[in-house]
């Protein structure tokens, strides 16, 4: 049972991050926590993993209670043993470079018997399908497999709790699944669990409860049997992502951009030591204003291609053309804009305001884009104190800024809700009216619906 009584979470500058609410969630809850990006959903969790008494930058005032016990920054031990979390990009969580490193770290730490370590690491490893990563070096791990290797160190210590941050946003439909069915598994073993996530289709089966926050505080608190019996209508006026996969569109409506090529690649290969071949192309073709997108499994070879088409990928050969004219690897770099998975890692400057004025554009126009993008009341913020959507949106919004001929964007719409997807969808069709051309990956199928890409799917580097 957990019992949380918030008061007040504000930054020391005085912003505030959450408003007073009383939560309790009963033991073997799953729990849904929607809401805007920015709305509060990774503050409401970092109330209930302790993470927010390890802040100094965060006032918080209230209570919580898991099991009767009071939990705040005298409690350490317990915080471990009672609740795990996984955060929204779990490298940034990981302590080891091998897996089976990983995976008995907190449990080394808790000083457990060295039997039971290995008695737990083998029915963990069972459990979560992952008995053939143990002697992997976490570096060489998909998405996917990293996200499985977060859950499964999380589990080792046996939480009462589990707090995930938006598991899946970057997986493929295959690891999206199995991460749904190890969550089932542990549903049945009675283990409370909040999940905080815009895309929620695969937990249909096994939500109890939906929790929407809107501005820091709880818009909507109801049965999951409720909730799903509102309309698409009723559920987009509230931001939300679809819920069923037949409210997706039944046809996929292609916009056409100009029948010229813009970058043209041919004979195009990567391999990587092993050998590994993550890349094989006879040709790859780019058109001026159209909008591309890369589908296919987690190891496909994707985000290989992108870092190819842009000039980053030093192995890689084979020759670019553009009018028949050969492109260099310097050539394409200069006119290409390359929006990361991990929007974090390329936020330079020292506020939200200061990050777009980094681009070319005139003042007037990085108003509107922070406008456009619901950055403008963000704006004298650093860009790491932002949510997860609104780096994302941050990082975009200076690529719309940038003026480049190639904007290409891996997974960018991780930690987006529906009203901010629309928005980057609306920013990146107007791009492409420009004559832009656009390369996207993305295994998100109702924003690549709504752009209306031409897709091109990849598997074990090739195009099928």
């Amino acid at each position: 049972m957990i019992q949380l009584n918030l008061k007040n979470l504000s930054t020391e500058t005085g912003q505030s991050l959450l408003e007073p609410l009383v939560m309790p969630i009963p033991k073997g809850e799953f729990v849904l926590l929607t809401g805007q990006s920015g709305s509060g959903k990774t503050s409401l969790l970092n109330c209930l993993n302790g993470l927010v008494h390890y802040d100094d930058s965060l006032i918080f005032e209230g209570e919580l209670k898991i099991n009767q016990q009071v939990m705040d920054e005298t409690t350490q031990d317990a915080w471990v043993s009672e609740v795990g979390s996984v955060f929204q990009n779990p490298r940034t969580q990981f302590f080891t470079s091998v897996v089976r490193d990983e995976l008995v770290f907190v449990c080394e730490n808790l000083q457990l018997p060295k039997e039971e370590i290995t008695a737990s690491l083998g029915e963990v490893s069972q459990l979560f399908g992952i008995e053939s990563l143990l002697d992997k070096e976490m570096a060489t791990l998909s998405s996917g497999q990293q996200q499985l290797v977060a859950l499964a160190a999380a589990y080792m210590q046996r939480p009462q709790v589990l707090l995930l941050d938006e598991p899946t946003s970057n997986l493929d439909e295959k690891a999206t699944k199995r991460i749904s069915q190890v969550l089932g598994e542990l549903k049945e073993q009675g283990m409370t669990i909040v999940v905080a996530d815009h895309r929620f289709m695969y937990l249909s089966e096994l939500v109890d409860r939906v929790i929407v926050l809107d501005d820091g505080q709880v818009k909507m608190d109801e049965s999951y049997q409720v909730f799903s019996a509102r309309s698409l209508a009723e559920r987009r006026e509230l931001g939300m992502r679809v819920l069923h996969a037949d409210e997706l569109a039944k046809e996929h409506v292609q916009v056409s951009g100009s029948a010229e090529d813009y970058l043209v690649g041919k004979e195009l290969q990567v391999t990587y030591p092993g050998p590994v071949t993550a890349l094989s192309l006879a040709e790859f073709h780019l058109s001026a204003g159209q909008i591309t997108c890369l589908v296919g499994d987690n190891g496909a070879g994707k985000s290989t291609l992108l870092k190819t088409v842009a000039g980053l990928e030093r192995g890689a050969k084979g020759t670019f053309y553009q009018k028949d004219k050969v492109a260099s690897r310097r050539q394409r770099r200069g006119e290409t804009y390359l929006v990361l998975q991990e929007a974090h890692l390329q936020l330079l400057g020292e506020t939200t305001e200061k990050e777009l004025a980094l681009s070319p554009a005139s003042k007037e126009e990085r108003v509107q884009v922070a406008i456009d993008f619901s950055l403008d009341h963000v704006l004298t913020q650093h860009p790491l104190t932002l949510s997860g959507g609104q780096q994302q949106r941050l990082a975009i919004a200076s690529s719309y800024l940038a003026d480049k001929e190639l904007v290409i964007l891996d997974e960018p719409t991780s930690g987006l809700d529906y009203r901010h997807m629309m928005s980057v969808v609306k920013s990146l069709q107007t791009l492409a009216q420009q004559g832009k051309t656009l390369l996207v990956v993305s295994h998100d199928w109702e924003f690549i619906q709504a752009l209306g890409a031409a897709v091109v799917r990849l598997e074990n580097g090739k195009i099928v």
